[in-house]
Parts: C-alpha cells; structure tokens; sequence
C-alpha cells in the first residue's frame, strides 16, 4: 500500500516581505519564485512534465504586482475595501470618500475622477489605488526613477497609481 504524505503552505504576511527588499524587482522576483514552487509542487504524477521552468514570465510577474497591490490595499484599506466588495457605501470618514473608488475585475481598488471623461485608455484613466507611506509605493517611486532617469520621473507613474 502506497503511503501518501500531503502538506499545506499558507502565506503569511507577518514577516512583513516589504521590508526585506531593497529593489522592487527584487522582491517582485522572490515572491514570483515562491508562487511558481507552490504551483509546481501542487502537479501530481505523471503531470510532472507540466512544471514550469526557467526563467520567469511576463505573466507571472504581472500576477506578482497584482497579488502584492491586493494584499497593501487589503491591509491599508480593509473597511473601505469591504465595503466596496460588498457594494455598500463607503463611511462618511473614509479618506477615499473624495476619490470615487471602485473594484476593478481583477479585485484592485482603483479611483475616479474628472479624468474618465478624457480619451485615455482605462488604466489611466482609472488609476489604481496606493498608500502614500508605505514600503511598496517606496520601492515603486524607486524602481520607476532608476527606469526612466528623467527629472519629471513621477509622469508615467501617476497615469498608473494614484498615491
């Protein structure tokens, strides 16, 4: 008779991964890795095949950056955010009152504005939503100074974030 031995991984955010990294790629890269192993290692028998490899997709990255915004805003926003999940008003003190946000399909919170009634595309028009003092938006304002090397380097930041 075949033993079989099963375990379980939870992340847990206590540690708080923000902190441990330096550069935003970085930590997008680490926590990347950690997803694909628990994908990797859910693959059973002669599925084995089907792990994934190499060098890290675009798609598992742009997975990382949404799973890491979801997680800030669920601990920086968690009333307003479990409102907006449960279509209700948000509380008459709520910092976002002013902003109009709203759940975009992939569960970000993102904000409104006199700018949706501009030609841009969505993602400008509906930045998504990030707290002004916190590690991510750091390493964000960081990696995104590094990458353009411009003085205006917040320019294609703010069409992307509101913070």
């Amino acid at each position: 008779m075949r033993q079989v031995k099963q375990f379980t991984f939870t992340a847990n955010f206590d540690i708080d991964i923000f902190d441990r990294y330096s550069s935003l790629t970085k930590l997008q890269r680490v926590y990347a890795y950690c997803l694909r192993f628990i994908k990797n290692a859910k693959i059973k028998g002669e599925n084995r095949g089907e792990r994934t490899i190499g060098a890290l997709s675009i798609e598992e990255l742009n997975e990382v950056s949404t799973k890491l915004i979801r997680h800030i805003q669920e601990r920086e926003f968690s009333q307003d955010l479990a409102c907006l999940e449960r279509a209700q008003p948000l509380p008459r003190k709520s910092k976002l009152l002013t902003l109009n946000p709203f759940l975009d399909k992939g569960g970000l919170v993102r904000v409104g504005g006199r700018i949706a009634n501009s030609s841009f595309q969505s993602d400008k028009k509906y930045p998504i939503l990030l707290p002004q003092k916190h590690k991510f938006t750091d390493l964000l304002i960081r990696s995104e100074h590094v990458a353009t090397d411009v003085p205006a380097f917040l320019d294609p930041l703010v069409q992307r974030v509101h913070i």
